[in-house]
């Protein structure tokens, strides 16, 4: 099945638009600022990245802030449709509650926003989880597409920020926390390995039945379940990433790879699960020239909202490209071992998605 992208928007502090986005994914431009409320275990401040603005407070005020950011984002779009005034179904996605603490009110308080900026849209599936996320969303909303024939709009958004204490703690202890120090032979040494945190948001909005110019579609889904995760005594070699890949191309029916684009954030056990991934897929899967992009050098490390931002800016590079033909293929994993691969590739009039798709 084909879902149509006809319209998507991502922020992060060094891309607070979608088209800075891509130019800061490109320039690999990262905006990291000291973190005033947090120091690591030997009392050193610690470098984020994330949005300084005073009114958004690091409470439930963050969220609302980075979903109307969002949303303001996608209304910068010039599109042949109305999407505030089109029957929609939302997709949230939020970080896993094991790490984070939300206030009990986080729901309502985002459905809220949600009504005011429109009205029409509804059946709000609220997803908590980590980096791969995305992936069983896209597959839930594939699912469900095979079910209707009426037009309609699926808004997938995520949101993310690891400015909180309880995330950093999280992160230092379990030692993923670039840059924070430590005491080794009475000297203080850093973090060499590990995340830069970030925040931000996605969004992408799929339509169904709906007669609009799409920028690109979503040829392959495919979910995995990792065995071998980081507290492992072996290295993981990526078994579930490799087989999420091949079964995402495979039903992508897509015969190379051009373009790969992973959330690999420079932790070493995300090191040994890339390589292994790219040992195995170099050979009839990848061109011998793929190109090669990791986003999270620009936005730091995005969580549940990286897989979707890293969707969100390739789809825009196929809409201010008409002429692309090649797939791009994105690979996501999470420390729970989930792992997601999506195809994505331009649109082509004569796709039909069953007849189920077509925009």
């Amino acid at each position: 099945m084909n879902l149509s992208i006809i319209a998507a928007g991502g922020v992060f502090p060094s891309g607070p638009t979608l088209p800075l986005a891509d130019i800061a994914v490109s320039t690999e431009f990262s905006l990291q600022r000291r973190y005033p409320f947090y120091t690591d275990q030997c009392g050193c401040p610690v470098s984020l990245s994330y949005f300084p603005e005073k009114n958004a407070r690091f409470g439930i005020e963050r969220w609302a802030a980075l979903l109307k950011a969002i949303l303001d984002d996608v209304s910068q779009r010039e599109l042949p449709l109305d999407i505030k005034n089109q029957p929609a179904h939302i997709w949230l996605i939020l970080p896993t509650k094991d790490i984070f603490v939300f206030p009990e009110q986080i729901e309502s308080v985002l459905c809220q926003v949600l009504y005011d900026y429109a009205p029409l849209w509804g059946v709000k599936h609220i997803y908590y989880g980590e980096h791969a996320q995305a992936g069983t969303v896209l597959e839930d909303i594939a699912r469900t597409a095979q079910h209707t024939r009426e037009p309609h709009l699926d808004i997938v958004i995520a949101l993310h920020t690891w400015a909180t204490l309880e995330a950093l703690l999280w992160l230092e202890s379990r030692s993923l926390l670039h840059g924070s120090h430590s005491f080794y032979q009475d000297r203080l040494r850093s973090n060499p390995y590990g995340r830069v945190p970030g925040e931000g948001a996605a969004c992408i909005v799929i339509g169904h039945n709906i007669s609009v110019p799409a920028w690109c579609q979503i040829a392959g889904i495919a979910v995995a379940k990792e065995e071998r995760l980081v507290d492992s005594d072996q290295p993981c070699t990526g078994v579930a990433l490799s087989q999420a890949a091949r079964q995402a191309i495979t039903s992508a029916r897509t015969p190379v790879i051009s373009q790969l684009v992973t959330d690999f954030t420079g932790e070493a056990y995300r090191a040994d699960e890339l390589g292994f991934t790219l040992l195995r897929l170099k050979h009839n899967q990848l061109l011998t020239d793929f190109q090669q992009i990791t986003p999270a050098l620009a936005s730091g490390d995005v969580g549940c909202a990286s897989l979707l931002l890293h969707m969100a800016v390739v789809a825009w590079r196929y809409a201010q490209n008409a002429g692309a033909t090649t797939p791009t293929l994105l690979l996501s994993s999470a420390d729970n071992g989930q792992r997601s691969a999506i195809v994505m590739s331009p649109h082509h009039k004569e796709s039909t998605d069953d007849g189920h798709n077509q925009c």
